[in-house]
């Protein structure tokens, strides 16, 4: 019987394959993200008993402040300020990065970023690093000259990141490393799809986590790929289908169209043509369906790379139909849901099995080799955070300790009560846990999971990347809140009314608070934090 000459390439696309990470990048978001929901009256101060009876140390008390100088910035800003040293960046939808004195308010400098916003600056041995729409650039942070930019092919980024030797940079389905110094380009790595997170620069690999749901090893010095952790099974069909298609392809052009296409892009059609030989469709027949959409030598590629992969002569249509149900559900192995955490020669990381269902796992840094996992209640949530021995997650509402050696479990805290959930961050520094929920900041003891600290901060949002950089300043409930994770005694609050026409944007150090005035020549002030002294009613 005949079959209609189109009537394979309506397949549908895989749906499996639109593998949509779970984990929010919330989390790891800029260190001033703030929620400037309305002046309402601060809560009151309280004080607060912990289990066993421990008094727990008062919330800070509200202070009043006065206004040390105002500079004029005169356009509107996109993102700032930032502290850096003495030094008070902020950048202005129109492109201009402008350093202030954080001391006296005078310009400084002034650079063009020839975009309206940028990456949040990083800055490490006298240069400021920041990504734009088209360039990375490093800067001078003592004068604002530019040391070097490098033009980026993909306008997409998470951030830069940063070690000893190079900036990565995550550009779409790039990552590029580039010298520190110069700028020059010391690799690039092209993945089969958008690299999902941040890189993460671990010793002598850097890791990455692809929309493929896979975490990616490379080696930091030459960018070639040591290992990849298992994602679901077609993935492997997939690669070794591309593997054949490049291998197949006669001209350059063919070649470099394979390069840049991702394996989920091509296993509906790579389907389609063993469908169309299982009902006895003539080999010239199908390259020529195929060549209407990608030309004829990338279509008898892809005819010889299903021919190879999926369907080899012998394959019944009952084995075809199995494939492609099995695309289709996109079952098989984990699939990333979080970044990965790294602590010496370990990495651990989560994995989604089911909509409601995950696990934590434990590899070798160097091999990928699994050492432990265990199951989870939840299908995502927050990083887990680990040190030499233990491995710290969220289950559902509860905060889990188990070792890493064996999976045994040392202890859990439910933190129901206090607003924590699946997506609590977390962070791990000078030896203990912290939680960030939506009710406060919870310090524990990482031995025994007890709250040895509670710092109240509903209606604030933290990140845990600031929460690891030690200060926090964050807006919310109608207060302006610094805290000191490590020096509890600096930590202060002050009043949003004693703030005139106050933007989200805030930065502080010690008693030194900034901030944006909200209205057409956007004031940027600096305030000081007057301890002892209740405000002006």
């Amino acid at each position: 019987m005949s079959v209609p000459r189109r009537e394979w390439r309506s397949r549908p696309r895989m749906r499996g394959y639109a593998v949509v990470v779970a984990m929010s990048l919330a989390a790891l978001s800029s260190a001033y993200a703030a929620n400037n929901s309305g002046l309402a009256e601060p809560p009151a101060t309280t004080r607060i008993q912990l289990d066993g009876g421990a008094d727990h140390k008062e919330s800070p008390v509200l202070q009043s402040v006065q206004k040390a100088w105002t500079s004029i910035s005169g356009e509107r800003p996109s993102g700032g300020p930032w502290l850096f040293d003495d030094k008070l960046v902020y950048h202005t939808y129109n492109g201009r990065v402008v350093a202030l004195s954080a001391a006296s308010g005078s310009t400084e400098w002034e650079a063009r970023s020839e975009s309206p916003y940028i990456s949040e600056p990083i800055v490490d041995r006298e240069l400021m690093y920041f990504s734009a729409a088209r360039f990375v650039t490093a800067l001078r942070l003592d004068d604002g000259t530019t040391v070097w930019r490098f033009r980026k092919g993909n306008q997409a980024d998470s951030g830069l990141v940063l070690d000893a030797r190079a900036v990565y940079l995550n550009s779409g389905r790039e990552v590029h490393a580039l010298d520190r110094a110069t700028g020059k380009e010391l690799w690039r790595v092209r993945l089969e799809s958008a690299n999902t997170y941040r890189p993460v620069p671990a010793g002598t690999v850097v890791l990455l986590g692809d929309a493929g749901g896979r975490l990616i090893a490379v080696d930091a010095q030459s960018g070639e790929v040591r290992w990849k952790s298992s994602g679901p099974a077609s993935l492997e069909v997939e690669d070794r289908l591309l593997s054949e298609t490049g291998r197949a392809a006669r001209t350059r052009e063919a070649k470099e169209v394979f390069r840049g296409m991702g394996s989920r892009s091509l296993l509906p059609w790579a389907i389609g043509v063993c469908d169309a030989r299982s009902q006895g469709r003539a080999e010239a027949d199908i390259v020529a369906n195929l060549a209407e959409f990608f030309g004829r030598d990338v279509a008898a590629a892809i005819a010889i790379g299903a021919q190879r992969t999926l369907c080899p002569p012998g394959t019944t249509r009952e084995e075809i139909a199995d494939l492609a149900r099995s695309a289709e559900a996109g079952g098989g192995n984990e699939v990333l849901v979080s970044p990965p955490s790294v602590h010496g020669k370990t990495v651990a990381f989560r994995t989604r099995v089911g909509p409601e269902s995950g696990a934590i796992q434990v590899a070798d840094l160097d091999s990928g080799r699994v050492v432990v996992r265990w199951s989870t209640r939840v299908g995502a949530g927050s990083p887990p955070v680990l040190d030499g021995t233990a491995v710290f997650s969220m289950d559902q509402r509860e905060l889990v300790a188990k070792a890493i050696e064996g999976g045994r479990r040392m202890w859990s805290l439910n933190l129901e009560s206090e607003g924590g959930s699946y997506d609590t961050p977390l962070a791990l520094m000078d030896g203990k846990v912290f939680a960030i929920t939506s009710n406060a900041i919870l310090e524990i003891d990482r031995t025994t999971g007890t709250i040895v600290r509670r710092i109240p901060a509903s209606g604030f949002r933290v990140s845990a990347e600031s929460l690891l950089r030690g200060e926090i300043c964050a807006t919310g409930s109608g207060l302006v809140y610094r805290v000191d994770v490590l020096s509890p005694e600096s930590e202060w609050a002050v009043s949003r009314a004693d703030l005139v026409s106050p933007s989200s944007r805030i930065a502080c150090r010690g008693d030194a608070l900034f901030y944006y005035e909200d209205r057409a020549d956007y004031p940027l002030h600096r305030l000081e934090v007057r301890r002892g002294e209740a405000p002006r009613k």
